[in-house]
């Protein structure tokens, strides 16, 4: 851990950066905090009767006492407030300007119009919310179920709440999903539910193995034991994983889970960690209009649309930019060999805010010139462990309450496949008696069709012979009139011949005879 040593063109926001992991652009950055409080006699107005007031005409000659630093730009947070005192937070840039707060608001008054009295102001340097040496020492000594004999139950792990998952997971880093050698089963747990939109505990070990050499890490926003949520992905990973290697050993070195309760804040905002300007915020914000029109032009667009999207991001470009989808930072114990690496890294982190220096393909060509990057800061808590989180019988007893969970859920889901099974039976057999009730319908339409059809055909049939035998009684009625009319033809012609033959036998006796009395005459 060394200084970086500021440039001049460096603004002054990030001219105190420590270096803290510079390969994965992590640095630290103090915290410069100033705690205002102004006293409250009992006041009465010019009329001696009680007088109400606010705090934000308290605010404002506050303010008047320091116009260079205490700008209106600057938020004054009310953390406490009673009858004889109302105690402000103030975060600025760096100590210098707390210093400067100091001397010119302690023991200073202020007048409120309309009061008699004058309000008295005192300022100090916020103290750090994070234990010393003398508190763990402490703990430990007057501890009567700890063993220091054991690891993590001993000063040796460190609770860090309030990471942001967007700087420990490995897609913001553009590195590969982790991976465990195949050789190291006690680590094969690891890779189950590791992803890129998830801290990845090997980049979560090269952060803070900086301090020393790591035992253990436990990251608790993937354990089923913890976070009944991720149940199931935690089950369908471990199936994954067991089809291709059968054995996995009970025991595991590192576990990732959440806890819904600590385990993470229930804030959100743009792919950070918990939510307020105050915590998560641009250091250099006059850089981001700039990196933002590159970004519009360049042809490599990938990085700047992850850097602008609230679900995968990592820049926060408005207070209410918020995801409600996932939690946005995560709780992580990190257990040291030894008692130099724990207390050199709560020495280091305390009164520290956490800042990263994102870096894209597109944002070297805007800020080639300028030598600068986009900072982001966030506070983290930092507390050693008090519930024995990381030894050996806790590690014990999460694993066993995995395979329980792992069991019970193989059991449910060896139901769920039974009722399943028993469902899909009942509905072929719903389906077979539907289809041949269906068939059986429709052999009957056929059958009825077919008996319309042949009846209809009877009918057609009958109709044709009655047809036939009309034709038939026609063609013998018309023959028998025919042969009628010629016989009465040829009756006709007979007696027409023998008429004629008569005629001419009369005739020729009537001539014969005639000629008989001529002679007879003569």
């Amino acid at each position: 851990m060394s200084v970086s040593v500021p440039k001049k063109s460096e603004p002054p926001k990030i001219s105190d950066l420590i270096d803290f992991c510079p390969t994965l652009n992590l640095y630290l950055k103090p915290i410069a905090r100033v705690c205002i409080t102004v006293q409250i006699p009992l006041l009465h107005d010019t009329s001696g009767q009680l007088k109400s007031f606010t705090t934000w005409e308290i605010i404002e000659k506050i303010r008047q006492l320091c116009p260079g630093i205490l700008a209106p730009s600057t938020v004054m947070k009310v953390v406490h407030t009673t009858l004889e005192f109302v105690r402000f937070a103030v975060d600025l840039e760096n100590k210098t300007d707390v210093r400067r707060v100091v001397t010119s608001l302690e023991s200073q008054f202020i007048k409120l119009s309309g009061f008699p009295q004058n309000l008295r102001v005192r300022a100090s340097e916020a103290p750090y919310d994070c234990p010393r040496r003398h508190d763990w020492e402490a703990f430990f000594r007057d501890a009567q179920n700890m063993d220091e004999t054991k690891s993590g139950e001993r000063p040796d792990t460190l609770v860090l709440t309030g990471l942001p998952i967007r700087w420990f997971a490995s897609g913001s880093h553009n590195r590969p999903r982790f991976r465990v050698n195949s050789d190291d089963t006690n680590s094969s747990y690891l890779s189950l539910l590791v992803d890129e939109e998830k801290p990845d505990p090997s980049i979560v070990k090269e952060a803070f193995e900086v301090f020393g050499k790591i035992r253990e890490i436990d990251i608790p926003m993937l354990d089923p034991s913890q976070n009944p949520d991720c149940l199931e992905d935690y089950i369908n990973s471990n199936e994954t994983l067991n089809s291709s290697c059968n054995t996995l050993k009970t025991d595991t070195t590192v576990e990732y889970s959440f806890r819904n309760q600590s385990g993470c804040t229930e804030e959100y905002i743009g792919g950070f960690g918990k939510i307020g300007p105050d915590t998560i915020g641009i250091l250099n914000p006059t850089i981001q209009h700039s990196v933002t029109n590159s970004s519009s032009a360049d042809t490599d667009k990938s990085k700047v649309s992850h850097l602008m999207k609230s679900k995968k991001s990592n820049i926060l470009t408005s207070p209410t930019n918020t995801s409600v989808g996932s939690p946005l930072t995560f709780i992580a114990y990190v257990q040291y060999m030894d008692y130099t690496g724990f207390s050199r890294a709560m020495d280091m982190l305390r009164g520290q805010k956490l800042v990263y220096a994102p870096t894209y393909r597109s944002q070297s060509s805007a800020l080639a010139d300028q030598n600068e990057k986009l900072y982001y800061a966030a506070e983290i808590k930092i507390d050693f462990d008090r519930t024995k989180h990381l030894s050996p019988d806790s590690i014990h007893a999460r694993q066993n309450k995995r395979n329980q969970l792992l069991i019970v859920a193989e059991r449910r889901r060896v139901e769920a496949r039974t009722i399943a099974e028993a469902e899909r039976e009942r509905l072929r057999l719903l389906e077979d008696s539907e289809r041949k009730a269906v068939e059986r319908r429709e052999a009957e339409a056929l059958a009825a069709e077919a008996e319309r059809i042949a009846k209809r055909a009877a009918r057609e049939e009958s109709k044709r012979q009655i047809a036939i035998d009309r034709c038939k009684r026609i063609k013998e009625e018309l023959l028998k009139k025919k042969i009628s009319l010629e016989e009465y033809r040829r009756i006709v012609a007979i007696r027409k011949v023998e008429g004629i033959r008569l005629m001419t036998f009369l005739l020729a006796k009537i001539q014969s005879s005639l000629r008989d009395f001529k002679w007879v005459s003569n």
